[in-house]
């Protein structure tokens, strides 16, 4: 039934109670999130000698309540299965997990809302799990046609696709940081275009390591490049013609 036989000092003091209280309460006394559902398969758990650990919440004496984890644990006495249930109060790792939800959640809203950077997101197989508004514009997908499939497959040609997957293999059993570098990608219409892409691996504990790539369209830039070098090839040329004309002159002269 999980009726309380015995309980130490930190749980009278967590839950406001005296000892003499708590011995015979039941969970709904002071677990406002247990159901008879939920005492029923920890009870089938218990039975089969399964040891593990949920989070619920504790209700104290006050009506005030607070975040606890539970391992729980079945042990034998005479033949009936009793339990040892361990609460620890979680508050503070809780307050530090909302407190970097809501950081992420700003982070994403920036860089969201960039519109000369395209950001995408994606796990260590390529699968795309976040899409800018930038890159709607760079690539011609939406955010919602982007999401879920392969960032490799969709924006390289088959002639980069396995240099991609080897710098993002390498990038994952190194420290994660990756070398900016211009990169040809492929818009949705099958044209081409260059970025500069900066790639950098966001490692989550308890959960696979995701990349984030920052990409800058360099296509300006490098038309700008193609245009001062071949203006620069015309300026060679016509010192070059100069020059002989010069040397034909003083010749005649002399």
């Amino acid at each position: 039934t999980g009726r309380v036989l015995d309980v130490n000092r930190q749980a009278c003091e967590s839950l406001g109670y005296e000892r003499v209280d708590l011995i015979g309460m039941l969970p709904f006394a002071f677990d406002p999130a247990v159901t008879q559902e939920h005492i029923e398969e920890i009870a089938r758990r218990l039975d089969n000698g399964e040891t593990f650990a949920f989070e619920s919440v504790h209700r104290r004496k006050d009506g005030s309540t607070f975040p606890v984890e539970i391992r729980v644990r079945p042990f034998w006495v005479n033949e009936t299965r009793q339990s040892l249930a361990i609460a620890r109060d979680i508050t503070e790792r809780k307050q530090a997990e909302m407190c970097l939800r809501e950081s992420e959640a700003r982070l994403r809203t920036v860089l969201q809302n960039l519109d000369q950077i395209a950001v995408q997101a994606y796990e260590p197989d390529g699968t795309i799990t976040f899409w800018n508004k930038a890159s709607e514009l760079f690539y011609g997908y939406s955010a919602q046609e982007a999401i879920g499939r392969d960032i490799v497959e969709l924006l390289h040609s088959d002639a980069t696709r396995d240099q991609e997957r080897s710098i993002m293999a390498e990038a994952l059993s190194g420290n994660g940081h990756i070398v900016a570098d211009e990169v040809e990608v492929v818009r949705c219409d099958g044209s081409r275009f260059t970025v500069l892409a900066s790639r950098i691996v966001h490692r989550r504990p308890g959960q696979p390591a995701e990349f984030f790539c920052f990409d800058v369209d360099i296509t300006e830039r490098k038309r700008a490049e193609v245009a001062l070098k071949e203006s620069e090839q015309r300026a060679r040329l016509a010192l070059d013609v100069a020059h002989l004309g010069t040397w034909r002159h003083e010749l005649a002269e002399d």
